[in-house]
Formats: C-alpha cells, sequence, structure tokens
C-alpha cells in the first residue's frame, strides 16, 4: 500500500535517509575508534569506545520504554482528533 502525500511527506523521506546517514557515520567511527584502541592497546580508547556503547544501549532502553509506555496513549489520542 503506497504512503498517502502529505504536506510534508518529501522532508519526512529526507529526514529518514539523513537520520540513518548519521547513524551509519557514528557506527562507522566508533568502529574505528575500536579498532585503533585494539590495535595499539590504548586502555582510554578502548574506554571510551565502550563507555559510547552503554551510553547508545540506554539511550535506545530508554527510548523504546517510553515508545510502549505511550504508544496506547498516541494511537488514542490520534484516533479522535479535537476541532479547532
Amino acid at each position: 500500500m503506497a504512503e498517502m502525500h502529505t504536506p510534508y511527506y518529501s522532508l519526512k523521506k529526507l529526514l529518514s535517509f539523513f537520520n540513518g546517514f548519521v547513524a551509519g557515520c557514528v557506527t562507522a567511527l566508533l568502529g574505528f575508534a575500536g579498532y585503533y584502541g585494539a590495535t595499539k592497546e590504548s586502555r582510554g580508547t578502548l574506554l571510551f569506545c565502550f563507555l559510547f556503547m552503554v551510553i547508545i544501549l540506554m539511550v535506545e532502553i530508554t527510548v523504546a520504554t517510553v515508545v510502549l509506555a505511550f504508544f496506547l496513549i498516541v494511537k488514542y489520542s490520534t484516533a479522535f482528533p479535537t476541532p479547532h
């Protein structure tokens, strides 16, 4: 089923592409930092990679919890929009 063309349809597609691009760049940079830390046996660089991955994991868990907690509230509120 095709997606409806809303006024911000192209912006939504552009932001989706941009978010994926940024996530890919961050992942690549983190991978290179981990590779550098492992080859040079740099504890600081490896600690940075580990802490950054833990922070990313905590943010993902928090966002997923908030989305799941408020999913029904948002679904119900958008099902019956209020007139302006």
